[in-house]
């Protein structure tokens, strides 16, 4: 080397960094084949074009682009000082960027005169690739931290608050980082629960991770309810802490407070009902009843484990035995919708039956799922009772009845001794007649109402076979009162008795039709419209005067149905019309 400077290729092929040496002036004289491979290209030994670095281009660190005298190589030459850890980017001439490490050392005479330099470099893009992408993984993981809702935190064994992301820093009211950090956890947590905070912390640093529940007072007097999930973490510096990510569940303590409040006040209210209520889930099992359901069944069946009903055994009305996934409840449950109409009776273990209705109705979620069922038993023995004693009274009072119709009866043949076949005491005994079938009708209806086919039909029965013949009948089969019923029984007696003897049951060419329709008037109130026609009898004319008959078709029947009754006399035959309120 010129200069005085020499250095043995053979050594500086050997070593695994790239070498190059040059002059004073900046010249590279010499570099090993590590430095060509780095540099991307074979430098012209000695040329003074080739000064200071064999690279295309390179730049700083910080993206600033190095001239030549603004290489190291050049700052060393002009200073003397050593250049040691350098990292600098250079590029290749077909446009590859490396990052390279540089250390540059003079060269010096005896007498201590700078007469070059030597630069060993070393390529680090694998490195700084990977310190690239380090901190752009700690840059994201910092973003996480500092963007998540929740608090996250670091605490010392000792109970000094390490570090808190920005969302713990609004939970406990601070407006920066150093107003928190540094400061012991108690002066954040409330007073009555820091003894159980500290013997949970001392648990996370001996590393058994755990989460438990806490109140914190914030530096401006709020107090939150906290829940936090805690692990030990190793510090750099070997000592132990606590990572905890703690999240504000005041509000959800608060809905969790309702919610107990509601239950509490709904178990109550279950409790003060007088009637048997329990609940089961999905699968059919009790989750809950109240002391009426005990009551009911007679024990206390096993919440959890009892399925579909309490009850120590269950029958159907009539007596069959009824399995209890058969019964009511299961049904609702298992074919989700809700059951009425049914009866069933229920067996106590001491053998006492009791004949109850059930309301099992399923329940559901917010999403429509099925969660279980609520079930209501109404027991009916009172009921059963009660209509047996009634049935029994009306039993009492129908026998009654006929008792004192067969009375009048009595008295009537009594009274009409020797006369009976006349016309007045056949009349008479006619609408005795009616008046007792008319009864016999509503006592099979229990008295409650009476099917109108069946009204008309016993009244016309009175006229034979021959009658009957000649009557035709048209109407809807429609309930109507025992009042309604027995006026138009009298009605058909009157009109029957009259036609067999003036009108047109009196010849065999007769015919008498019994019509009847529902109508409806302006203010949607229903209305019965009944006609007695006669047609093809002999003429007929206004009696000359008017007996009971007459007054009870027109006066009496439209009294006692509140309904307006007419009765015509026309040269066809009668016509005898109703029309009463249903």
């Amino acid at each position: 080397m010129s200069g005085g400077v020499s250095i043995d290729d053979t050594i500086l092929e050997l070593l695994p960094v790239g070498v190059f040496v040059c002059d004073a002036e900046g010249v590279i004289q010499r570099f090993n084949q590590k430095a060509a491979e780095i540099w991307g290209r074979a430098p012209d030994v000695g040329h003074k074009s080739e000064r200071f670095c064999g690279a295309y281009r390179a730049w700083r660190a910080d993206g600033t682009q190095l001239t030549l005298e603004d290489m190291p190589v050049a700052e060393v030459l002009r200073t003397g000082a050593v250049v040691r850890n350098l990292e600098v980017q250079i590029e290749q001439p077909n446009g590859t960027r490396l990052w390279v490490l540089i250390h540059v050392e003079p060269i010096r005479s005896k007498t201590g005169q700078v007469l070059g330099a030597i630069n060993t470099f070393q390529d680090i893009t694998s490195r700084k690739v990977t310190e690239q992408r380090l901190q752009e993984s700690e840059e994201l993981l910092r973003k996480v931290i500092d963007n998540t809702p929740e608090c996250v935190k670091i605490v010392s064994q000792d109970g000094t608050l390490l570090q808190m992301n920005p969302a713990g820093l609004r939970m406990i009211g601070a407006e920066s980082a150093e107003q928190a950090l540094g400061a012991h956890v108690s002066a954040l947590i409330a007073p009555e629960h820091l003894d159980h905070w500290l013997e949970k912390h001392a648990q996370v640093c001996q590393g058994n991770g755990c989460s438990w529940e806490f109140d914190i007072i914030g530096l401006r007097g709020t107090r939150r309810h906290m829940e936090t999930t805690a692990v030990r973490l190793s510090m750099p510096n070997g000592e132990t802490a606590q990572l905890a990510v703690t999240r504000d569940i005041t509000e959800r303590k608060k809905y969790e407070t309702a919610l107990r409040e509601r239950e509490r006040h709904f178990r109550e209210l279950l409790e003060a009902l007088p009637t048997a209520v329990y609940t089961t889930d999905a699968a059919g099992r009790v989750t809950f009843y109240n002391e009426a359901a005990a009551e009911f069944w007679g024990f206390r069946p096993e919440v959890g484990k009892t399925e579909w009903c309490g009850s120590w055994r269950l029958y159907w009305p009539d007596g069959t035995p009824l399995a209890h996934e058969d019964c009511p409840m299961a049904i609702a449950v298992k074919e989700n919708r809700v059951i009425r109409g049914m009866e069933a009776v229920a067996e106590r273990p001491d053998g006492t039956r009791i004949p109850f209705i059930p309301y099992p109705t399923p329940l559901h979620d917010s999403s429509g799922r099925l969660i279980g069922a609520v079930n209501m038993l109404i027991d009916i023995s009172p009921h059963k009772a009660a209509a047996a004693r009634q049935k029994l009274l009306i039993d009492e009072l129908n026998h009654r009845v006929k008792n004192t119709l067969a009375t009048v009866q009595s008295l009537a043949i009594q009274c009409f001794r020797g006369t009976l076949a006349s016309d007045p005491g056949q009349r008479f005994m006619g609408r005795l007649l009616a008046l007792s079938k008319a009864h016999d009708v509503l006592t099979q209806e229990n008295w409650e109402s009476a099917s109108l086919q069946e009204v008309v039909m016993t009244a016309a029965k009175a006229l034979g076979d021959t009658g009957l013949g000649q009557l035709t009948i048209e109407g809807p089969d429609l309930r109507v009162s025992p009042r309604m019923a027995l006026s138009l029984s009298m009605t058909i007696h009157e009109l029957s008795t009259n036609a067999t003897k003036y009108g047109a049951l009196s010849s065999p060419a007769g015919k008498v039709t019994i019509v009847w329709q529902v109508e409806q008037d302006g203010e949607g109130r229903r209305h019965l419209f009944w006609r007695w026609t006669e047609q093809g009898g002999p003429p007929v004319r206004p009696p000359a005067r008017k007996g009971f008959g007459t007054r009870l078709l027109e006066w009496g029947v439209a009294h006692e149905l509140k309904a307006d009754a007419s009765l015509a006399y026309g040269l066809e035959g009668v016509t005898y019309t109703l029309r009463a309120p249903l």
